[in-house]
């Protein structure tokens, strides 16, 4: 009727479709021929790709939404699986034979066997590669451990402690033979400003580099330090530390300092650019500054004996035999200086 009403429909469009392109479609999405697929309408009307005994005396009506239920069939066990369409009142059913399933389980294992199989020889393959590169650069470093170190290595010994305890020994030895040197170094050093005080200096200055002593200036002035008072050996050699490091800290910063021990006297070469008397100047306030810091805080006092500025290495003995030259005036002084 083409004059209805406000609410009734005033048309009806019907749709037709083959059920041949549904079946084809069906056999579309089917990954395997013995799958088997069908659409059921609410009145339990079919659609199949191809008619199956499997279908027979299945109560659709007892399927549920997303259910799975197993069906025994003479030399035959499928699996039955349901869903529901959102657009109209059909459900697809799947059936799937077990024999397929367990066909795809068998391929599942067999490929995880084969990886497993495959990751264990490549892993077994980079585990020796990297075993034998790295062992054998620690094997030559045992080997060479065996040969210079003190204590063999035991069958029950641990490889890696056992090069610890080699590596700490040998570190250790090290150490203690840079602490020898270190101090033979300082001790021969003392000898040679010993010798270039005690005598007139003929040679060549390649010693003073051996040595590190810095006297590359013109001009040297030898001071004579000695305590006041020597109580005990531990406390005279406590001052004699004070005089030699402070008067060289005191110093480096306008003259090269070199200082020597010489029994219960510490003498300093003072090298000199120049003997003007800006530079002595200098040198006799740094003196009278050493003083007054070894008598507060310290509480010691000591005599300074300063000979005069020679010229070069030669002249370092002489300004040493002027200094001693002033020793016997001390007894004419009033003060403890």
């Amino acid at each position: 009727t083409l004059n209805s009403y406000v609410g009734e429909s005033s048309a009806t469009v019907g749709i037709g479709i083959r059920f041949s392109e549904l079946a084809d479609r069906l056999d579309s999405m089917k990954w395997d021929e013995a799958m088997e697929a069908v659409i059921v309408g609410s009145d339990n009307g079919q659609i199949r790709s191809k008619e199956s005994e499997r279908f027979e005396n299945l109560e659709f009506e007892r399927l549920e939404e997303g259910s799975h239920i197993v069906t025994h069939r003479p030399g035959e066990s499928c699996m039955v699986s349901a869903l529901r369409s959102q657009v109209i009142d059909w459900m697809y059913v799947a059936v799937l034979p077990m024999s397929l399933i367990e066909k795809s389980a068998k391929q599942i294992q067999v490929i995880t066997a084969v990886c497993l199989f495959g990751c264990g020889i490549l892993g077994f393959g980079v585990s020796y590669y990297l075993t034998g590169r790295n062992y054998n650069p620690l094997k030559s470093l045992l080997d060479t451990f065996k040969r210079h170190g003190d204590r063999e290595i035991g069958e029950d010994d641990n490889v890696y402690q056992w090069l610890n305890t080699q590596m700490d020994e040998f570190f250790r030895k090290h150490v203690d033979a840079n602490r020898i040197i270190q101090a033979n170094r300082k001790s021969l050093k003392n000898y040679y400003l010993f010798q270039l005080i005690q005598d007139y200096y003929y040679g060549d200055g390649q010693e003073l580099d051996r040595y590190g002593i810095r006297l590359n200036l013109d001009y040297n002035v030898v001071i004579l330090f000695e305590p006041a008072e020597k109580k005990d050996q531990k406390e005279l050699v406590l001052q004699l530390f004070i005089i030699r490091n402070v008067f060289e800290e005191m110093c480096q910063d306008y003259f090269n300092v070199e200082m020597a021990e010489m029994g219960e006297r510490v003498a300093a070469i003072v090298n000199l650019p120049d003997q003007s008397s800006r530079y002595l100047d200098i040198l006799k306030e740094k003196v009278e500054d050493l003083q007054a810091m070894a008598e507060s805080p310290f509480r010691f006092s000591f005599t300074t004996l300063v000979g005069g500025a020679c010229r070069g290495l030669e002249g370092i003995h002489t300004s040493y035999l002027q200094a001693g030259e002033l020793e016997p005036y001390l007894v004419l002084l009033d003060t403890d200086l």
